[in-house]
């Protein structure tokens, strides 16, 4: 997972659990974003954090997280309820979804 989550430029899985920690979603099924020049970074890394769990569990039944502040408490499982195709189709949803974020706030050309 690991090696997932370096790819998208993200160090440690734990920094996924604590990006995503801001959401505190719980079984939401739409998350709304305010995108602005402040905010565009943010909105980016949470998606990034949100498209590498959907690709860790389309790759793996199951897996945990250890979540960095929390040393002594148990370690975060996700595990599949879906088929792995619906996992995979959600982390290239929220790829193409950053990507639209990236053009208009990173990039004068527009451009990806």
């Amino acid at each position: 997972m690991a090696s997932l989550a370096a790819t998208f430029g993200i160090l440690e899985m734990a920094d996924v659990v604590t990006q995503l920690e801001t959401l505190k979603a719980g079984n939401v099924k739409q998350i709304m974003f305010l995108i602005s020049d402040e905010t565009a970074a943010e909105v980016v890394a949470t998606i990034l954090s949100l498209a590498i769990i959907n690709y860790g569990t389309w790759k793996h039944e199951e897996f945990f997280i250890q979540h960095p502040s929390e040393a002594n408490s148990k370690p975060i499982h996700f595990y599949r309820e879906l088929s792995a195709d619906m996992y995979k189709n959600h982390g290239d949803a929220y790829l193409a979804q950053a990507k639209v974020i990236i053009e208009k706030y990173f990039y004068e050309d527009h451009t990806v």
